[in-house]
């Protein structure tokens, strides 16, 4: 059975569903495709930072300055405002501006020494990361994105 109709939650909802064929982008093909993205970024000198999950950087909407690398081009929805309540202290939390899912960010390496995957992992500052935000993907410029 590829579809059909269930109910969801606890007020029963209905929906429908429909099994569909995984994507390219499937665990099995993930270390290949994601090695020939760092050859093609190599050879290009360009890539995108694409951000999977909303993400609270420090420097506003853009992400800090690193070395190596020069910011081409930033592609940034509007912003999302995220606060909450934090129970341990029984106080809301600040509403905080956080950059949209989605967003796009073009980069150009300018020094080829480096490793620009583990440079940007460990230079662009989250906050909030520990929680799911700040989630990206370093793609070639060619690359499309396909959730």
């Amino acid at each position: 059975m590829n579809h059909g109709i269930l109910k969801l939650g606890g007020e029963g909802k209905t929906a429908q569903f429909e099994i569909i064929e995984p994507t390219t982008r499937s665990f099995k093909n993930l270390d290949k495709r994601r090695e020939e993205s760092i050859k093609q970024i190599k050879e290009d000198k360009y890539f995108k930072l694409y951000f999977k999950t909303p993400a609270l950087l420090k420097c506003a909407w853009q992400p800090n300055k690193i070395k190596g690398l020069k910011l081409l081009s930033a592609n940034v929805g509007k912003y999302i405002s995220i606060g909450g309540f934090d129970m341990e202290t029984n106080k809301p939390k600040k509403m905080q501006r956080f950059i949209p899912a989605g967003s796009v960010y073009v980069y150009k390496i300018e020094d080829e020494s480096i490793d620009f995957e583990k440079l940007i992992k460990n230079e662009i500052e989250f906050d909030e990361s520990y929680k799911g935000f700040g989630l990206f993907e370093i793609l070639s410029i060619e690359e499309k994105i396909d959730e």
